[in-house]
């Protein structure tokens, strides 16, 4: 079905994420899908995916753009308030990163089996969260310039510690852990290390 079609890469790209994400729900090890089997699934020709993407590696780069995109947009958000973040600010963007992240744990999941082999796949993530710890860092050497923020430990490493711990909390919980509790333990965490106030 819809092997005619043109489909534009927007749509390409959310067809083989659905794929990816149905042919893995049972375990299934995404290294053990071959182009033909997402093409397949996903209703699109393999000459729809090689207009495209060069290879699988080159889809599941594409697709933890995207994915990273959207995991780290929700933590911009507190951030950008600088001075003016709360604790309120931090908790939503806790629990929007958390929902981001059940979203598109399949897609994760398959970027880090692939990049035991495709080492440019764990840069781009690791670059992502380093992208996030330098965030936090400016906000750190704002938040003290400022008063608001107490002298500590130099805002590089306590960005990457910060960074680092949000992204080890989120991709180690289990499918069955209660989010709203993650949520809590992030912000208290955040909160406390970075003197975030509670208005309330």
């Amino acid at each position: 079905m819809g092997q005619g079609k043109a489909y534009g890469e927007d749509e390409v790209r959310a067809l083989l994420r659905e794929a990816l994400v149905a042919l893995t729900a049972d375990g299934t090890p995404a290294g053990d899908l071959s182009v033909g089997r997402l093409c397949t699934h996903a209703g699109i020709s393999r000459s729809t995916f090689y207009k495209y993407f060069e290879d699988r590696p080159a889809m599941l780069h594409a697709l933890s753009a995207d994915t990273l995109h959207r995991l780290y947009a929700a933590q911009r958000s507190w951030l950008a308030r600088g001075a003016q973040a709360t604790r309120a600010d931090v908790r939503a963007s806790m629990a929007a990163l958390l929902q981001a992240y059940t979203g598109e744990r399949a897609v994760l999941r398959a970027t880090a089996d692939a990049a035991t082999t495709e080492p440019s796949l764990a840069a781009a993530y690791t670059s992502a969260v380093q992208d996030y710890a330098r965030a936090i860092a400016r906000f750190v050497r704002a938040g003290r310039t400022a008063g608001a923020i107490p002298d500590g430990p130099p805002a590089a490493e306590t960005g990457a510690a910060l960074a680092w711990m949000t992204e080890r909390t989120v991709a180690t919980a289990p499918p069955d852990a209660d989010p709203a509790a993650l949520a809590d333990a992030l912000t208290h965490v955040l909160t406390a290390t970075l003197a975030i106030p509670d208005p309330t």
